[in-house]
């Protein structure tokens, strides 16, 4: 198995599951393994993708989720987003904007999430972060923000 493969060389592994609707000729998505879910040390979910990494739905998604991975975050669109690191299940805010286009903000909370995981903030504050950077994205067209928007978002939020 590659993910077993991967945490033999000390990798930090985030697994982003694919859509739990099935596309035409597809079969429909069934739950992962749970020695697969056991294995991943990070998680990023939607709200619509929980059931496909635990075989569950609602709620009972999240409590099985807590008790098979080590940690992970669920995106929740305009509801904001709940992180997991292990021991706390904390939930995040949304930043209310007037959105225009969602087109990006689940590759710009991830890529936020663990850039501030590199930095060494703890899940709930790069949580708060990715929140903030996806929340910029849905504020404006297009999939990226101009380069300097993103040296800005940094410094509006870690104040450097």
């Amino acid at each position: 198995m590659r993910i077993r493969k991967a945490r033999g060389y000390g990798s930090f592994i985030v697994w982003m599951p694919h859509s739990v609707l099935p596309r035409p000729r597809q079969r429909p998505a069934r739950a992962s393994s749970p020695a697969a879910v056991r294995l991943v040390q990070g998680m990023h979910p939607t709200d619509a993708k929980p059931e496909a990494a635990s075989g569950c739905g609602g709620s009972f998604a999240v409590e099985r989720l807590q008790q098979s991975a080590e940690r992970f975050v669920i995106t929740r669109g305009a509801k904001g987003a709940l992180t997991f690191d292990g021991e706390t299940l904390t939930e995040i805010p949304p930043h209310r904007v007037q959105a225009v286009d969602s087109n990006g903000a689940g590759d710009m909370f991830a890529g936020a999430f663990l850039y501030a995981i590199t930095r060494g903030e703890d899940f709930p504050t790069a949580g708060r972060f990715a929140s903030l950077a996806a929340g910029r994205i849905v504020a404006h067209y297009g999939p990226r923000l101009p380069a300097a928007d993103y040296r800005a978002l940094r410094a509006e939020f870690f104040g450097a």
